[in-house]
């Protein structure tokens, strides 16, 4: 069963499934998530927590014998699997068997990276969550940053006023660990008051840190003072340029198609799932397609090879420049 993140608070006050799946691309969340089943699972007694981290070489045998044998210091254990990749043929086979005889004295908590449609499709899985519950956290967007910011901010007895509030968001940009830090500093300085603009850009250092696909989203926003931050941003803390230039090169390929799908006449949602193009990220793309015509397209491809040269060396040019161009271009 599929259970929301402000859900769960109320559904482990009413039960405590055998398994629970944690995935997602936003790891305080995700953690936050962890840390409630943990604290639902040591109010129930279970006492002794053993962490699995399943790796390329981790041998699956250890969860069904973790299963089946009985905990050295406590009646109950909790047992975490924590996947850095998708379980092979025998990692499958042993949740599938966990799944299918849990012991009732241990607690399952598998943590993954995001789990995409196709992935949730697969039979393996329909059965495995069939018996647990699936928490998925999802990116707080920058839309509704402000909000989450605000509402964390009431649960810690801070009041933030709406240019506080505005402030802070821009401040952290999305690095959700970051504006937890920022909370936590500004309910040490003004508990149970109210707290200013002013106040936050004394209290609060510039914590936005951004990645490639930050870029992305913002040049598909037709953002230019967002994407140039964020590429200055990715020039400072010494991201390679060709890096950059793969992934906004793999962009426009796949925008190039989604435009060609859409003129034939395909449904959007269909068009973006044949080009596995995520499902947060679907809006934003289909935005950035009907904004610009294929022959921009076209000659950003072209000024993306030239930024390729630039950063092997065969172009006189600074590759940055030609990011700038290109970013220009993009959101023009």
């Amino acid at each position: 069963m599929d259970i929301r993140l402000e859900q769960l608070r109320g559904h482990l006050q009413e039960q405590l499934l055998p398994i629970y799946v944690v995935t997602g691309q936003e790891p305080l969340l995700m953690q936050e998530a962890l840390d409630q089943l943990r604290q639902a699972a040591r109010e129930r007694d279970y006492g002794e927590r053993r962490v699995f981290n399943a790796d390329a070489q981790f041998d699956w045998s250890e969860l069904v014998a973790a299963n089946q044998a009985l905990s050295l210091f406590s009646e109950r254990q909790i047992l975490e699997i924590q996947l850095e990749r998708k379980p092979d043929s025998s990692g499958q086979a042993a949740l599938l068997e966990y799944a299918a005889s849990p012991n009732p004295d241990n607690l399952l908590l598998l943590s993954a990276e995001p789990l995409d449609t196709a992935a949730r499709k697969t039979k393996w899985f329909r059965t495995f969550s069939a018996q647990a519950g699936v928490i998925t956290a999802w990116p707080v967007s920058r839309q509704e940053l402000p909000n989450w910011l605000a509402q964390r901010a009431r649960q810690m007895d801070l009041q933030l006023d709406q240019a506080a509030v505005q402030l802070l968001a821009e401040r952290v940009d999305g690095n959700l660990l970051a504006a937890r830090q920022e909370l936590d500093k500004l309910a040490l300085l003004y508990a149970g008051e109210s707290v200013t603009a002013e106040a936050v850009l004394e209290a609060v250092v510039d914590n936005a840190r951004f990645t490639v696909f930050d870029l992305v989203d913002a040049l598909h926003g037709g953002d230019l003072g967002r994407s140039q931050r964020i590429l200055d941003s990715l020039h400072s803390e010494g991201v390679e340029p060709l890096i950059i230039q793969w992934t906004l090169t793999r962009e426009v390929r796949t925008l190039l198609a989604l435009q060609a799908r859409l003129q034939a006449g395909e449904a959007p949602q269909q068009a973006c799932q044949a080009l596995r193009i995520f499902r947060q990220r679907q809006g934003l793309a289909q935005q950035a397609a009907q904004r610009v015509r294929p022959a921009r397209w076209q000659g950003l491809l072209t000024l993306l090879q030239r930024t390729e040269a630039a950063a092997k060396g065969s172009e006189t040019l600074s590759p940055w420049l030609l990011l700038g161009q290109v970013v220009l271009r993009w959101t023009s």
